[in-house]
């Protein structure tokens, strides 16, 4: 009698942990498979752009591409007509010179420093 019982319980457990352990062996559903059990798919997606995105470095390469102070002083002095430059800091991406004109009032005049336009 004690064997019958033991093997009726040797019998549901192995009927209960068969789901389970096909999971574990990677049989069953999985959140990195597709919906059969298959790997998902590892091939490259070739009209995708690469992981390290060439926009992402063509931008930083621009930023390093910045016009020097004097060049920035020489826009100035064509676009104001004269003067001189006193001071010069680089703000982010904006050259803010302080300029001296003619006239010997001083003024902040702000210079992209990549593309080298002139704002008053």
């Amino acid at each position: 009698m004690w064997a019958k019982q033991a093997l009726l319980s040797l019998l549901v457990g192995a009927a209960l942990g068969a789901p389970l352990a096909a999971d574990a062996w990677g049989q069953g559903r999985h959140r990195d498979r597709g919906d059969w059990g298959q790997p998902a798919s590892v091939e490259p997606n070739w009209n995708q752009p690469p992981r390290g995105d060439y926009r992402d470095r063509d931008e930083r390469q621009q930023e390093a591409r910045i016009i020097s102070v004097r060049e920035a002083a020489d826009r100035v002095r064509g676009a104001v007509g004269g003067g001189e430059m006193i001071g010069a800091s680089l703000e982010g991406r904006v050259y803010v010179l302080r300029w001296r004109f003619p006239n010997q009032s001083v003024e902040d005049i702000r210079v992209d420093a990549v593309s080298g336009q002139v704002y008053r």
